[in-house]
């Protein structure tokens, strides 16, 4: 959907290319979901004077509507994408269309006559059945039926027998229709996979949405947590082991998922895993963020502010360059976003008496780690005069940098940055802590999300310039807007 406003045109929704799989021979010579094989939705089979089709083009459908031309129904391509996995084919079917013209940015094309939708008609419309086809519905016309909508039958009478099965094709494609939830998220969640046994892997719940640089956990005999960070590798994401330890207990369940890995290559003091796909965090593709939030009017500026902190990923000195050149198109979206941040971080600080200690090191170090503590005979290290017992314990850490460029910025040399700071906290500090420290770092993990992006589409293999990159991550709605909603969240939380 282009929403023509001002310099935006942020329309498409592509995400990296999903494997094709070996195509079949389907019924009347089509090909059953090939690359570039134009299908319909089940559901406009009937909607036979404003049908829309779709074509398969690498991981993703592109829309062409119905247009009336030269006194004919064809379609044209239009900049409206989906994502595409072999889970829907359920709700398509492959038809055949011809090219009538094609141009720069403009294909149009017919769908041959056996597989145009068919009207229906009520019961009291038709004389006797279509002897054509057995068990024909009463709402079918007297007239052959096509291909297309006899296999429509025949899948119909198949659900019909297989009660249970059907239920449950109709329970997911409500799901894909309806449902705001990743399809990671729904997949992490029912797969059976293990009950966090030592030597096998989790993910914090926190990182599911976390789509280009998640971490995943290994649990490790003697109560311990292993770290293995995202990489890159053959043009593949995995994970490898890394010498960054966290402690383990049964207490903090609730803040993992347990996720499924696979060994790729082991050596000295070095392995590296493959997380399987259902376990992967993937953002939502089901069109519920665009429909929530495409037309939000903050929503023009954060693209700016992402194409901001995308041009930082790709070159460390944008942000200084346009604050030296007052550059107003850029400094007007991130002084928008920046004001709506500041506004709720001081809401925070009118709350919460912060101890200087605490909140020094809370906007020193940009990585924060909470810890369920119960039973602590401690009392709150967070707050100023603070009586409440602590129920947490926070590890802040990370090299602190320039909030206004983020440059790194000089430290101790005697000082490690990934040595965390430890705070025992109480149920005020508990119910603040993480808005504020999310809030005050915002930008810093945006950038630290832009650059991960970035990696990934610079280690596909793929050649683009910087501007192609930039442009290729804006156009992945998906992951825009649930950065967008991440943001929303924080702003709107009381």
């Amino acid at each position: 959907r282009s929403r023509g406003r001002g310099r935006k045109n942020f329309a498409l929704n592509m995400l990296e290319p999903l494997l094709t799989e070996v195509p079949e021979e389907g019924e009347n010579g089509t090909k059953n979901f090939e690359e570039h094989q134009f299908i319909i939705e089940k559901k406009d089979m009937e909607n036979y004077d404003k049908f829309p089709v779709w074509k398969i083009e690498a991981g993703r459908l592109q829309k062409y509507e119905l247009v009336n031309e030269d006194g004919k129904i064809r379609h044209r391509a239009v900049p409206t994408y989906r994502t595409w996995t072999a889970a829907w084919r359920k709700q398509f079917s492959p038809i055949k269309t011809k090219l009538i013209s094609q141009g720069f940015n403009s294909e149009i094309v017919e769908v041959e006559d056996e597989y145009f939708p068919r009207p229906s008609y009520k019961n009291s419309e038709i004389s006797e059945p279509c002897p054509q086809v057995k068990e024909l519905s009463a709402q079918q016309p007297d007239l052959a039926p096509s291909p297309l909508v006899a296999k429509e039958r025949s899948d119909s009478e198949s659900e019909e027998e297989e009660d249970e099965e059907g239920d449950d094709d109709d329970d997911d494609e409500k799901r894909n229709s309806e449902s705001s939830e990743s399809e990671s998220e729904s997949d992490i969640e029912d797969a059976p996979v293990h009950n966090f046994e030592p030597g096998k892997f989790i993910i914090e719940v926190k990182d599911l949405s976390n789509y280009e640089s998640y971490p995943i956990w290994k649990i490790e005999n003697g109560k311990m947590l292993h770290k293995y960070e995202l990489i890159i590798e053959d043009g593949k994401i995995r994970h490898r082991a890394v010498p960054t330890y966290s402690s383990w207990m049964p207490t903090l369940r609730q803040q993992f998922k347990p996720i499924r890995a696979k060994l790729i290559s082991q050596g000295f003091n070095k392995e590296i895993v493959e997380v399987e796909e259902p376990f992967r965090p993937k953002p939502p593709n089901d069109g519920s963020l665009e429909r929530q939030y495409e037309d939000d009017p903050l929503v023009e500026s954060f693209n700016i502010y992402m194409r901001i902190f995308l041009s930082q990923a790709l070159e460390s000195n944008f942000l200084s360059i346009i604050i030296a050149t007052n550059d107003q198109f850029f400094l007007k979206a991130l002084q928008t976003i920046d004001s709506l941040i500041d506004m709720k971080v001081n809401e925070i600080d009118s709350k919460v008496q912060w101890n200087d200690k605490f909140k020094d090191c809370l906007k020193l170090k940009p990585v924060m780690r909470e810890l369920d503590r119960p039973n602590l005979k401690q009392s709150c290290q967070a707050c100023e005069n603070a009586s409440q017992p602590a129920i947490k314990s926070i590890h802040l850490y990370g090299q602190p940098y320039d909030l206004s460029n983020l440059g790194e910025n000089s430290v101790d040399p005697e000082e490690n940055a990934n040595v965390a700071q430890e705070f025992m906290i109480g149920k005020t500090a508990a119910m603040y802590v993480g808005s504020y420290h999310s809030l005050y770092h915002f930008k810093y993990h945006i950038y630290e999300r832009c650059l991960a992006k970035i990696n990934i589409i610079k280690e596909s293999g793929n050649y683009l310039d910087n501007s192609e990159v930039i442009n290729q991550c804006l156009q992945n709605r998906a992951w825009i807007l649930k950065l967008f909603e991440d943001l929303k969240t924080l702003l709107e939380k009381t």
